[in-house]
């Protein structure tokens, strides 16, 4: 697959006439368009259009966009895809929400807890390996572990097989797959998840095998001074190759205060900018590099480097560089993406805690009025049950299956809905609003960063906890790790990582577990009392023990869940200053040795 692939296809939904080409691979590209082409436009209902001026840069543009989000796709989603299948195989759902119910007992604990350390090893063992027929010599490590877990590895053989030619680079199928790029492995692997239901009984996974674009609203195109000179000037293809570099150019045919800008790192505006007919986009380039169309980035530093060095370990830094900080900042995100954080020098007496909810990130994103605004439109047109019934009709549609049937089913009601909803959302107020949205995630990290200076100083030193969920909670956005640390960086914050091992769960007094509870209060929303006169308060943590239960006169002692952690966080950070062990109940320790 390649960019010229695309350039072909977009050639063919255009009405001007293509140029003969004695090249193999152009010959075979358009031979394989052209016998399914009819057939789509007429399943779409796709009118050929014509564009006046030249094309050609516009074409290369799209077609190398369209290839890299294959490419991506395949490069980032294929190990994550193959993961879930296996998951899904060996129903890995069912029992990480066994060892969750409370009510499961300890004997189904420890079953479930044995079935997933036999998958980790399988998955382990699929790692390790450094080809295919490496992988047919561990056979008998397979099977000690299980039946099922053979039968797991020859519904996937063939697969695996064909992942690197069955030879797979650092001794490893993850980094092959990752390294392949491959769209066809991609789409054979969808395929063997969409056999799952016939062999395990199990729905499959859902993931989007090709990245389709279901939006309506048109995206940002890139265009260069080129393409803008041919249509608006109506030069001819010879002199279409300007100097954008010369003053008198911007002079003749555009007026700007600041034509010629300076990025950073010396890179400079050269003519090529991105928009979506609302807003614009400008793109920079170092000078001296050529400006080919569709040229592809390098890849820089490793992501798993680059967390070790900006994101260090609060024991890996010298304690000498810790101390010359005076504002040091505890950082707890929260499951229901609230961020909490806590002044080393908070008591109850001075109260220095921040808490940063969804809420308040929905007010600045502006993301109840961008809702509100697009119901407003809709309804305020002529032909809104007409809308309505389109985006429902398909709602019923599905596009994420190999199936040809169900592909073909999608594109024909998207055809039929396109009439619909097309010109809809071809009108500049959902790019306004998309536009708005992304103003609004900058005014919120940088409205974060001033509420942080304005609470904790402008100097502060974040100490975080390393989680980083995987799943995010049902109905809930999922947690902000690695994100959040890189916002953070940017807005110019030193941020550390601590093991948060077991600072929700050690009561502070006692040391001892503490368990989720809720209490009842008096609804603080005056208008809702009449319906709801109280409401439960969630997030809270219980110390049963005898010590906690005497000093309270008889109750357990209540604990807020993130209040907890922060001031774990505390005791780990005067124990390392102090050259002193970590709290006993907070290091990690065997299953069988933890503090009760």
């Amino acid at each position: 697959m390649t960019d010229a692939f695309f350039s072909e296809i977009l050639r063919f939904l255009q009405t001007r006439t293509r140029r003969a080409s004695k090249h193999e691979a152009t010959l075979r590209n358009r031979e394989l368009i052209h016998n399914h082409i009819t057939a789509f436009c007429t399943l779409y209902r796709f009118q050929k259009i014509t564009i006046p001026g030249n094309t050609s840069n516009l074409e290369s543009y799209i077609a190398r966009q369209m290839l890299t989000a294959y490419l991506n796709n395949a490069e980032m989603r294929t190990g994550t895809h193959f993961r879930t299948s296996l998951n899904v195989f060996f129903d890995v759902r069912s029992l990480r929400s066994l060892l969750r119910r409370q009510t499961t007992t300890t004997t189904d604990k420890r079953l479930a807890r044995t079935s997933l350390s036999e998958i980790s090893a399988f998955k382990t063992i699929l790692t390790s390996a450094e080809s295919y027929n490496a992988l047919e010599g561990r056979i008998d490590e397979m099977r000690a572990l299980g039946e099922e877990y053979v039968e797991a590895f020859i519904f996937f053989a063939q697969w695996l097989e064909t992942v690197g030619g069955g030879t797979y680079r650092r001794n490893s199928v993850w980094y092959e797959l990752s390294a392949a790029k491959s769209v066809h492995v991609l789409y054979r692997l969808s395929r063997l998840n969409a056999m799952l239901p016939e062999i395990v009984g199990r729905p499959p996974a859902r993931w989007q095998t090709f990245p389709l674009r279901h939006s309506f609203v048109p995206t940002y195109v890139q265009f260069d001074l080129g393409i803008v000179a041919s249509h608006i000037l109506g030069l001819d293809r010879l002199q279409i190759r300007l100097e954008y570099k010369n003053p008198d150019f911007w002079k003749q045919h555009y007026f700007n205060r600041k034509p010629y800008r300076r990025g950073p790192g010396g890179r400079e505006f050269d003519g090529t900018f991105w928009t979506d007919g609302y807003g614009v986009s400008i793109l920079m380039r170092t000078p001296g590099e050529s400006k080919g169309a569709g040229q592809k980035r390098k890849r820089g530093q490793k992501r798993t480097s680059r967390d070790a060095e900006l994101f260090p370990y609060l024991h890996t830094v010298n304690r000498k560089d810790l101390q010359q900080y005076h504002d040091i900042v505890f950082a707890d995100p929260n499951f229901r993406d609230t961020l909490y954080f806590m002044h080393y020098n908070s008591s109850r007496s001075n109260r220095r805690i921040l808490r940063y909810t969804s809420m308040s990130r929905r007010r600045h994103l502006g993301t109840i009025i961008a809702r509100d605004k697009r119901e407003r439109f809709i309804n305020h047109r002529d032909n809104t049950d007409e809308i309505r019934a389109a985006e429902h009709r398909l709602t019923q549609t599905n596009s994420y299956s190999t199936s040809t049937t169900d592909f073909d089913h999608y594109v024909s009601v998207r055809g039929e809905t396109a009439n619909v909803l097309g010109p809809l959302y071809e009108n500049a107020i959902f790019r306004r609003i998309r536009w708005r949205t992304s103003i609004g995630k900058q005014r919120d990290f940088s409205l974060l960063g001033n509420l942080i200076r304005r609470k904790f100083g402008s100097n502060s030193l974040i100490i975080m906890g390393d989680k980083s969920a995987q799943t995010a909670a049902r109905f809930h956005p999922s947690t902000q790790g690695v994100g959040l640390r890189y916002q953070l960086h940017r807005l110019g914050f030193r941020v550390l990582l601590l093991d948060e091992y077991r600072t929700s769960k050690s009561c502070l007094d006692c040391k001892g577990n503490t368990t989720k509870t809720n209490i009842k209060r008096v609804n603080p929303r005056p208008w809702q009392r009449q319906s709801f006169p109280k409401t439960s308060v969630h997030g809270l943590l219980e110390c049963r023990s005898r010590e906690c239960t005497l000093e309270c006169d008889g109750h357990s002692r209540k604990w807020n869940h993130d209040l907890m952690a922060v001031c774990n966080f505390r005791q780990i950070w005067d124990a390392h200053l102090n050259s002193m062990e970590w709290p006993n109940d907070l290091q990690v320790q065997p299953r069988n040795e933890i503090v009760m």
